[in-house]
This record gives structure tokens, sequence and C-alpha cells, in this order.
């Protein structure tokens, strides 16, 4: 019987009905201008399809699952060129693919090859009675569940075309999504493949999974936030990201602005200077100011002089050590004290002695000593006029050892000169 017309006159799914009731074998050749597709048929029940005649569809599913290495696949090409066997088969034969695999690509392939097919709305059929398919690895599915399928298909094309409306499409993932993400293994393999320039169609090549199943994928991978359609007009995330930046930039400067708050309340807690120069009265002579840090401490007690003061005298070290911090370290000389420099061992001002003690019971002068013990009401007169008549007869043995303090040792003697 020869079985050929127009897909005008007889849709596709009733010529699939015709075949699988009359029980035939062979191959069932359509034509739409220059696409070719192929539906093989063996005792009424399909066993495999092609939706383009001139590709390796179901090869390139089981590469695009990288299901076979590269020497099978070689020698299974080999094998095709030189025998009219398909890759497909070759490889299942030579037992370089898991055969549960290859039955569920096979049938993938045949409902996408008969879902193409579905949707061509002319052209030509012709029937090959008893042709074999190349490809057969031992797939029998009834042609009513293959159409059925196919035409399941159809009726969600519509909106998944609505998402992706071109396989020109480009799309590219956010470096932004709304929830955590969570793919599946199919989505994992389409997601590896997306680089911002594979278009659609060429994702659909690269992966050998078919149209329908990869763009249906990619438009549910685009609902959920985590592909977008990459727009000529629009940036991508980092071109936008470096115009915004260029906004901020006025705003911006190389050093960061000082902080208002924060230096008044620097400034309240820093603690006080004090500028310390050269006076006459110091015997020290500098040309400049040093600005000397100084800690807050605790309320001091009065000036010496003024009730309830206590006189702290100053130890000649300390004295020493000042006065060489502060002088220009080319022109810094150790000093000499003594009788050398008085102003290093007699204080500049006058320091009061504190209340003698008021005898009770005054003793006569002793030999040594030119003053005698005066009444409590002239102590202050008699402590200043004893150390006065102490200081010559000390002044020899002061003068001679630089470290004595002078002034401490004339307090000493007028100490004693009032027991």
């Amino acid at each position: 019987m020869k079985l050929e017309g127009s897909l005008d006159a007889f849709s596709l799914p009733d010529v699939f009905q015709l075949l699988s009731l009359t029980k035939k074998s062979g191959g069932l050749h359509l034509a739409n201008g220059q696409a070719r597709g192929i539906v093989y048929f063996a005792s009424g029940v399909v066993t495999g399809a092609s939706s383009d005649a001139s590709m390796q569809s179901l090869a390139r599913r089981i590469v695009g699952l990288d299901a076979c290495d590269d020497a099978a696949l070689r020698r299974a090409v080999e094998r095709a060129t030189a025998e009219d066997v398909g890759v497909a088969r070759a490889l299942a034969e030579a037992g370089a693919v898991d055969p549960d695999l290859l039955n569920r690509l096979a049938l993938e392939e045949t409902i996408d090859s008969v879902f193409d097919l579905l949707r061509w709305t002319d052209g030509d059929f012709a029937f090959g009675v008893d042709e074999s398919n190349p490809d057969d690895v031992g797939l029998a599915v009834a042609a009513e569940h293959v159409v059925a399928e196919a035409t399941a298909r159809r009726e969600t094309w519509d909106a998944v075309s609505r998402i992706i409306p071109s396989p020109e499409v480009i799309l590219t993932m956010p470096v932004v999504v709304a929830e955590p993400p969570a793919v599946g293994r199919d989505e994992w393999a389409l997601l590896a493949l997306v680089d911002g320039h594979r278009s659609v169609g060429e994702l659909v090549e690269v992966s050998g999974a078919g149209q329908f199943a990869v763009v249906s994928t990619l438009a549910t991978l685009v609902q959920r936030g985590m592909l977008v359609l990459q727009d000529d007009d629009s940036p991508d995330h980092v071109a936008r990201v470096r115009r915004r930046q260029l906004l901020l930039a006025p705003l911006e400067t190389a050093e960061p602005a000082p902080d208002p708050v924060l230096a008044a309340s620097q400034t309240a807690d820093a603690p006080a200077e004090v500028v310390v120069a050269g006076s006459p009265a110091a015997g020290v002579t500098v040309d400049t100011a040093v600005v000397v840090p100084v800690t807050p401490t605790a309320p001091t007690a009065p000036p010496i002089g003024q009730p309830g003061a206590t006189e702290v005298p100053q130890a000649p070290a300390a004295a020493a050590a000042l006065a060489t911090s502060i002088q220009d370290p080319a022109d810094a000389q150790p000093p000499l004290g003594g009788a050398h420099d008085p102003i290093n061992v007699v204080p500049p001002r006058p320091e009061p002695f504190m209340p003698k003690r008021v005898v009770d019971h005054p003793e006569p002068a002793r030999s040594g000593f030119s003053a005698p013990v005066s009444p409590p009401s002239v102590v202050s007169a008699t402590s200043q006029g004893a150390a006065a008549a102490a200081q010559p007869m000390a002044e020899t043995a002061i003068e001679r050892d630089p470290t004595v303090n002078r002034s401490l040792m004339l307090r000493l003697i007028a100490g004693v000169r009032g027991l």
C-alpha cells in the first residue's frame, strides 16, 4: 500500500492512527520546506522519531549527558559510517551506554520529535514500507500514547513561549536572588551552560535534551528568578553597579571627612598641655617653646605659702633632668651644681620653713654656734639669722661636694640650732 499526501488534507494524528490500526512497519517521512522529519513504526507501534533527519538527535542526547567516553563514541561513529546503523544503536550494542538510560532518552526524543512535527501547519508526508529504524534500541510505544504526550506539551507551549519568545533569546544568571536557590539535577545541567552569551537555541543543541524539555526548564527557572532575559538596552549587573557608584563619587573623598561629634569628644577628653619655656630664673635658655603633655590628676593642695600648704621639695636629680630635657640637644651640658651653679642648688624663690617646735626650757649657747636660742615670739627671725650665721661655717664643705643640696643642708643646720 502506498500512503502519501498533504498535511492540509490529513492531520498527523489521523495518519498515526491509520498506521497503528493497520499494523504497518516502516518509516513515515515528512517535509516542510527545508525541514525533514521521520517517524518509525514496527507492527503499528512507534520505535523512534526525529524532527530533523539530518541530525543525530538521539546520539546528541547521549553526548549532552556525558553518558559515553570519546573512545566508545569514535568506534560507534566509524561503525555508523561503514554500516546502515545509527550511532546510538552502535553504542548500545557495544555496551557503552546503560540500556535503561538509553531507552529513556529514546522515548524523550520520540515524544519531542512528534511534538515538533505536530506544530507544522502544512507539509507533505509519505510512508516507506518495511523501512527499518537505524537507531532501534528496543523502544516500542503505542502511537496513541505518543500523540497524547505530544498534544499535552503543545497545550503548555503557548505559556512557555510567552516567557521565552524566541530561540535567539540570551539568558543570564542574576547576582541577587529573592529566595535561597534550590535546583534539580536537570535544572543544574542547564544552569551550568548559561553563560550570558549562548542563546536558547544553542542551549538546546549543547544539552541535547530536546527543545520542549530545555525551553520548559529554562522558563521555570526564569519564573523562579534564577535566570533573567538579557536585554541589550539594559546593562548587566556589574555595569549597573558601576554606574550607580559613580553617582556616589561626589560624596566620597580620598581621605574620610572628620566626624564633628567624634572630634568634639576627643577635644573634651584630651589632657591639658603646658608650654614650658626657658627663663633666666630657671637658669635655662631655649629658643622655642616645648609642649609637654600633662596627665590629669586629682585636685592638688594649695600653693606653698598659703594656709594648709605643705612644701614638697624638688629633688636635685629631677630638676637636672627637667633642665636637660628642655635644652637644645646640641647645647645640652650636664649641670655642675654646688657653688659653680648656685641656682641649681638654692631655689630662686624664698621657701618659708615650717614653724619650729617651741622649746620649753631653752639651754645656754654651746660652742660652735653663734646665736642663742630665741623665744617663740621671734622664731622666724631667729631661724633666718641662724641660717645666715651657719652659712659661712658650712660654705666650704658644701661647695666642695657638688652633690650636696645646699638649701637642704642649711635648713638642717637651722633645725639643729633650734633644738
